[in-house]
């Protein structure tokens, strides 16, 4: 008998479903707002948004302070598209925050916007190479080469790199280096650990307070803070862009020593031409930011080195120009002399081992020459 009543109550409510439609009246169903683009660019903009509604809809706006930002229409029937705009952020200080809220019927659907201060970027684009001579080749899909000049004087460089957003790492950097553009001074206390600004926060690791639930890993830098001392310059050298993660004892150990020897050897001639890289083959390994997101841990990290005197003077018949590779695995080494030089290669096979290809502004010959060479005693003997 109850097993009758249920049939008998379903089959009730099925046939007024069926009549409330045939009258006009819509069954409510589903209610989805789409947002391709959350991240709001600070200059200010418009993009087309998607309303997935079964039936009358209304948007309305959930600021965290002024009002900034609209839509063209704010209510409906049905599925829609609306254009929402957004005013430009003025302030150089503060992110701004909005809710955009979809309400249809008794559900909703909300979509959380964020835009970015004023100057920040919110779209990860490249510069433009110049035709520096520390330069590797710039031709790989998916990754973007970004150049920072010296902030107090804009015809000297600073450094480039290019960089792999999904690794949240940079796979090279590159800068000239002698005691002119080093600069003078010490490691600044307190390290002013930042976000580059020409790349998106969210595209960057986060690090103010290193690697999250990490004491295995330093905020490694890439240039070091010690080969750009000039205030601006160094701070520059912060940046969470130029950061990777670095085994405690591979970045005080062997990676040090390298360090300080190439800024012996810029002392040494005229230029050193500097390219450190990080080496994500194989990769597989993260570490978390400070807002969580993955960072990836390299498996090895090189140098490749070219120096410049004028009128030659290496002791090699070679004319301005030496070059040197160095690769190691990441991981710890016997932290001596002896164990940087072994690993030392010409820069032909570093260029094999990695798939890449260094100084390519150099004239082809020298380039050639210079590649092929094996490392010298010049090296070792300063």
């Amino acid at each position: 008998m109850e097993r009758l009543f249920r049939f008998r109550m379903l089959s009730v409510l099925t046939a007024f479903l069926l009549f409330a439609t045939a009258c006009g009246e819509k069954v409510e169903g589903e209610v989805r707002l789409i947002v391709p683009e959350t991240q709001l660019a600070w200059e200010g903009g418009s993009q087309d948004i998607s309303i997935v509604a079964g039936g009358a809809w209304t948007l309305e706006f959930e600021f965290d302070a002024d009002a900034w930002a609209r839509v063209d229409r704010a209510s409906g029937t049905g599925n829609a598209s609306v254009t929402l705009r957004w005013d430009a952020n003025p302030s150089t200080d503060d992110l701004r925050y909005v809710r955009l809220v979809l309400h249809g019927g008794s559900k909703m659907s909300s979509v959380p916007l964020t835009q970015a201060k004023a100057g920040e970027v919110s779209v990860l684009t490249s510069d433009t190479p110049g035709k520096w001579m520390e330069l590797p080749a710039t031709n790989t899909p998916g990754l973007f080469f970004i150049y920072h000049p010296m902030p107090d004087n804009r015809s000297l460089r600073n450094y480039s790199y290019y960089y792999d957003p999904s690794a949240r790492v940079a796979v090279w950097v590159a800068y000239p280096l002698n005691n002119g553009l080093k600069g003078t001074g010490n490691r600044p206390d307190p390290e002013p650990w930042g976000l580059d600004p020409k790349v998106p926060k969210a595209d960057q690791a986060v690090l103010y307070k290193g690697y999250s639930l990490s004491s295995t890993y330093d905020r490694g830098h890439q240039i070091p803070s010690a080969d750009r001392y000039a205030y601006g310059a160094n701070v520059e050298t912060y940046y969470g862009a130029n950061m990777t993660p670095q085994r405690n004892d591979f970045n005080g150990g062997i990676w040090s020593t390298l360090e300080s020897k190439v800024r012996t050897w810029a002392g040494k001639c005229d230029t050193l031409y500097v390219v450190t890289g990080a080496d994500l083959r194989g990769a597989s390994e993260k570490v978390q930011d400070n807002e969580r997101k993955d960072v990836t841990v390299p498996t090895g990290y090189f140098k490749a080195l070219l120096a410049y005197k004028k009128g030659g003077d290496f002791g090699t018949g070679t004319g301005n120009y030496i070059g040197i590779g160095f690769y190691f695995e990441h991981r710890k080494y016997e932290n001596t002399n002896a164990a940087v030089k072994a690993q030392a290669l010409s820069l032909d096979t570093l260029e094999d081992l990695l798939g890449l290809d260094f100084f390519v502004n150099l004239p082809a010959d020298t380039q050639k020459t210079v590649e092929a060479q094996d490392p010298v005693d010049w090296w070792w003997n300063n």
